[in-house]
Parts: structure tokens; sequence; C-alpha cells
């Protein structure tokens, strides 16, 4: 096991641990609840002996994990940025915090509760998809219900502003080549909703994700561990029956050689973080056209609407109209499934992944209410 876990691991630190919990023996939080999952945020994994020592403590958890990237340094409140400014969108409270993510993973997690083996099917259909351009990647059965799928290549120096829109274009990028190559749709319709089938899209490009540790048994008693194409192909049964003891394959060299043969992957993390920067130019650009159109209308416009009015209207709170909850139903189709739809306090804006509409409190009110601009604007005065 110490051997899988120092070669998943690369040699790369800090890594955040977490693990699931266990009634009796964890604690519930200051609201009396009990998480799911705890992430140790304040005591980061430093080294492989380290892993391994919280590997063994919370042994009886029924689920073990560390962060998918590793962090380049540790910041704590009241650190200082090179360009004089505090880390302070990085830190929750006072808690440890990480500058940067390492990006020499891109990690894909295909799950599905009812048919687990269509998440085999499709992790399969994305590997074929990726070979035929020249990327490769290498596979873990997570102990139940899915597959994790990791491209491994040399960390690449990406902006950290531009880290999590490059693996979302990536991602993105792979999803219409999957379309393209094997004309398969990686979502179906329910009841009129986008939903998709196996593949955790909301989590694929977040630098926070944290996956199971191989060879960590699952709650079900199976272990999660490496699997080949052709277990794959196997099914889900056969994967089952494997993970029924831990695995001794060398993970270090099947790393190793994944690293090997995408040695093209640091040009196109590059290219794509360049296209990252030029649509985030654009869509700047195009926003300053608009203040400047704006700046030269009369004062009062929408009627007895003033600038100061829609100004304040547009910086109003989405908790007003939302609630300060991150999940509910999207106001413009008012979908089932809750899940494509995701409100972002801190930058008080709102998307829904089913029907690409998103905006602040007015265009909400405004989907939602059915009400004019005009309405809404006054709404939230």
């Amino acid at each position: 096991m110490t051997s899988l876990l120092a070669a998943h691991c690369r040699g790369h630190f800090y890594r955040e641990f977490a693990w699931k919990t266990l009634e009796g023996v964890d604690k519930p939080n200051s609201t009396g609840v009990l998480l799911d999952l705890i992430r140790a945020r304040t005591d980061p994994i430093r080294n492989a002996a380290h892993l391994i020592a919280k590997t063994i403590h919370y042994d009886s958890r029924p689920g073990k994990y560390v962060s998918v990237y590793s962090f380049s340094r540790l910041v704590q409140a009241g650190d200082i940025r090179s360009n004089g400014q505090p880390y302070a969108d990085y830190l929750i409270g006072n808690a440890v915090n990480y500058e940067s993510a390492k990006l020499n993973r891109i990690y894909f997690d295909f799950d599905n509760e009812e048919e687990p083996q269509k998440a085999v099917d499709e992790a399969l259909i994305v590997a074929r998809s990726l070979v035929r351009h020249g990327i490769y990647c290498h596979c873990y059965f997570s102990g139940k219900k899915g597959i994790a799928l990791y491209i491994e290549f040399i960390t690449t120096d990406i902006n950290p502003e531009n880290k999590k829109e490059v693996l979302k274009l990536f991602l993105d990028t792979m999803i219409k080549t999957v379309k393209a190559d094997f004309d398969y749709d990686m979502f179906e319709m329910i009841e009129g909703e986008k939903v998709w089938k196996a593949i955790d899209y909301k989590v694929c490009f977040d630098l926070a994700r944290v996956s199971r540790i191989p060879n960590t048994k699952h709650k079900s008693g199976l272990y999660c561990i490496p699997v080949s194409f052709g277990d794959m192909r196997k099914g889900i049964e056969f994967m089952r029956f494997k993970a029924k003891s831990p695995s001794n394959a060398n993970l270090d060299l099947i790393i190793t050689d994944c690293m090997r043969r995408n040695s093209k992957l640091p040009r196109i993390m590059l290219n794509l973080e360049k296209e990252v920067i030029k649509e985030r130019e654009f869509k700047l650009a195009e926003k300053k056209k608009k203040e400047l159109y704006w700046a030269q209308m009369p004062k009062k416009i929408e009627g007895s609407l003033t600038e100061e009015q829609i100004e304040r209207a547009k910086n109003a709170p989405l908790s007003k109209v939302t609630g300060n909850e991150s999940r509910t139903r999207c106001p413009t189709h008012h979908g089932h499934n809750p899940t494509s739809f995701y409100v972002d306090h801190q930058k008080n804006y709102w998307f829904c992944h089913s029907c690409s509409k998103g905006g602040n409190a007015i265009s909400f009110l405004m989907e939602k209410e059915k009400k004019s601009f005009k309405e809404a604007v006054l709404m939230l005065q």
C-alpha cells in the first residue's frame, strides 16, 4: 500500500486530506450536523510519510481521500501577494489554504448509481477518444459504482487565475471530440432537462477536488484499485471481484508511462490558456463598450428609472431572490434536477448548465417572475 500511496501523489505536496465520517467517532460541526465528508484544511499533507500516517489514523473510516492536485505553497491569514494585495479570496476565515494548484494531472469521475456499467462504458469511450488524439490515461475502480480516469503529464506553469478555466475548456473540448469521434452524447434529456449520464461535470475542473486513495476500502468492503482497460472491458462484476482485495499493481510504472506518452499535454494546456486569456480580453472589451454606451445615455432611462437605481439593482445580492442556498431550481425552465443550476454568492452570479443562461438578481427576477426590466429593478430597491 505504501508504494501505491507514494506513486499516487507523485511526490508532489502539499495536498488536502479528507475522510468519510463515522457516526459515534467523528464530531458534528458547530451547527450540530455530522458532515458526510470532512476535509483537513488546517493540517495539509506535507509528504508521503504524513499521508501514510493519516491513512492509518483514519483506517476505520468508510472512505479516505486526498486532493487530486497538489498546491505550490501554504497561504495563511495576513499573507500578501506579490502585487501587494492580501490572499483574502483564497481563505475561509483564518483557515490555512493554498496559493495555486500545480497543474500536472487531469481528473474525470464517472459515476452511475443505478447502472454502474454505464459509467464504465462511458469511461472507455472517453479513453478511446483521447487515445485517438494522442492523449493517454489510467483508471481506478472506485470501490463500488464508478471509474476515476487520470491523465498525467509534467507540471505545467499556468497562471493561478487561469487554471480552472483551462481545465473547463479542456473538458468542454473533450466532450465535443467524443461526440465527433463516436457520435456519443455524454448527456441525456430527462423531462426536458439536460442531465449528464455518468461524468461528474461540475467537479471535473474543480481544483479543490479530492479523490479516493488507492488500496483503501469503500464502505461496500471493496477496495479502490488501479484497473486496466482490459479489466474495464470485462465489466463491472469482474472489477468488483478483483476489488475484493488490495492491488499489487506497479502504479509508479503505470503513472510514469502515462506521463511519458503525454509529452504534448503541456503544450496543449499552454495553448488552452492562451484561448482563455483571449476570451477574457474579448469579454472585457465588450464590457467596456457597454459601459461607454450606457455612459452616453440620458440620466433617466426605462421610464422613471435612474442610473443609480439600476446600479443598485445590479449589485443587489442574489440571496434576496434565491435565498442562501447555492443549489435551487433554474428560473428559466424550472427543471427537476437542481444540480444543473448553481449560484455563486461570492461573485453574485447564477448559471444553469442545462439551458446555459445566467446573470444577476435582475435577470433572475425577469426569468422567474416574468417581470420587465423596470419591474425587476424596482423590486430590488
